[in-house]
């Protein structure tokens, strides 16, 4: 059984994710919602808490959602045989190893 969560505990154990909709779906007005209850490590937990202060998301469930969005494009190019290039400041640029987007 997984445990809950308590207001003063910032973890992720038995945590559960608000609303899963598309984008779509909420500007038509119709929000189907989910539940998700996610088990992570604490250094799971702790990156998630610095992507969701980083990027000022309201939610959990909003770095989830658009984690998972850029995750679909990325695969989606990877599937047409696209590579993901890195340009630097310094112009340089790095290819990304795609087997960082599968496994």
């Amino acid at each position: 059984m997984l445990a809950q969560p308590t207001v003063d505990e910032p973890s992720l154990a038995g945590f559960r994710g608000d609303e899963i909709s598309s984008d779509r779906e909420v500007a038509q007005g119709v929000v189907r919602t989910g539940r998700l209850q996610l088990l992570l490590p604490e250094t799971s937990v702790q990156r998630l808490m610095a992507l969701k202060d980083a990027t000022e998301a309201a939610s959990f469930a909003e770095v989830i959602r658009k984690a998972l969005r850029v995750y679909e494009a990325l695969l989606a190019e990877q599937r047409d045989g696209s590579e993901l290039v890195i340009r630097r400041p310094s112009r340089e640029e790095v290819v990304i190893p795609t087997r960082l987007m599968i496994t």
